[in-house]
Formats: C-alpha cells, sequence, structure tokens
C-alpha cells in the first residue's frame, strides 16, 4: 500500500503545472497525438476494408485511453490506500487508548480513558 501511495503522489506530481520532471505528461502527450493522428486516418484516409490497418488504428487510439484510464486508476488507488492506512491507525490508536493494560500510558499523556469514549 505504501509504494502504491508513494506511485499515486508522484504521479499526480507530474500533473503540477510547477513540476520540475514530468514525464508522465510526456507520454501521455505523444500517445494523444498519435491517437489523434489514428483517427484522422481512420475516419477519412483509410478503406474500412482493411481490416488489418482498421485494427492497428484503434490500438493507437485505445493505447492512449488506456494510459487516461491507468493515470485514474494509480491515483484514486494511492488515495484509497491512504485513507485506509489512516483508518487503520486510527483504529490501532483507539484500541491502545481504551485497552486496560494501557491505562498508565494514558494517564501519563495527560488523558483519561473516559475521554476516548466521550468522543464516540
Amino acid at each position: 500500500m505504501q509504494r502504491l501511495m508513494e506511485a499515486s503522489a508522484s504521479l499526480e506530481h507530474q500533473f503540477d503545472r510547477d513540476a520540475y520532471r514530468r514525464p508522465v505528461l510526456f507520454l501521455l502527450k505523444k500517445a494523444r497525438e498519435q491517437a489523434v493522428e489514428a483517427f484522422d486516418a481512420l475516419v477519412y484516409k483509410v478503406d474500412p476494408a482493411d481490416g488489418a490497418m482498421v485494427r492497428q488504428l484503434q490500438h493507437e487510439i485505445r493505447r492512449y485511453d488506456d494510459l487516461v484510464d491507468w493515470c485514474r486508476e494509480i491515483i484514486s488507488e494511492g488515495k484509497e490506500a491512504e485513507r485506509f492506512l489512516k483508518e487503520a491507525d486510527i483504529a490501532e490508536f483507539a484500541r491502545a487508548v481504551v485497552d486496560p493494560d494501557n491505562a498508565d500510558d494514558v494517564n501519563a499523556a495527560g488523558g483519561t480513558q473516559e475521554d476516548t469514549y466521550a468522543d464516540r
């Protein structure tokens, strides 16, 4: 999950206008240019009966579409992993606070176990 969060953050950073290095944007730009050319050829230049060429052009268009989808998925999955880990950290902290064996630690930190229940 940590690696997914890092990949998501890195990818998201590359979409920031102020980012210094943005290789993903260059890849997407190149794929988009090829997809536009393929779309133009598919509509205006290629004989519809030429199945092999039609499939190749469709592949060019789908490749760009897949790249965009994968970027969205990586960012979304990274944010979900971060949310999951935060929830797990909160749950772990709550278990530690309400555990009677940890009462001395809770009191030393300036809280009480009753404070934990009051927040619920």
